[in-house]
């Protein structure tokens, strides 16, 4: 058993994964962003090998759990961003970044 009494120490863990949107914007203002959104991220899941667990979407950020048996968060997290950030800017005809961290500097075990 683990310290908290609720799961032996062996089970892998989920990451949790978060990030928010550059000057604190809204990424989800409408129903179609937040569709995208997860288009984006079910595509990075299938290219990287991931389950994805849960996903919340707020108006400025996002939280999601992600498992990988491979050491691909950081290289994943990167390609999801680029893609939602490409597509975002082209839709809208703006330019620059939409997320506040970067992909290396988003996850760690919970």
């Amino acid at each position: 058993m683990n310290t908290r009494g609720d799961a032996p120490c062996d089970q892998p863990r989920v990451p949790s994964v978060s990030d928010i949107g550059h000057y604190r914007r809204d990424l989800f203002e409408s129903v179609g962003a937040a569709e995208a959104f997860l288009r984006v991220l079910f595509e990075t899941a299938d290219k990287f090998d991931w389950r994805v667990h849960a996903y919340v979407l707020m108006r400025n950020h996002f939280h999601l759990a992600i498992e990988t048996d491979q050491a691909n968060m950081g290289e994943g997290m990167h390609w999801l961003q680029t893609t939602m950030s490409t597509r975002f800017n082209r839709l809208r005809k703006e330019h620059g970044h939409l997320f506040v961290r970067s992909a290396a500097h988003l996850w760690a075990p919970v």
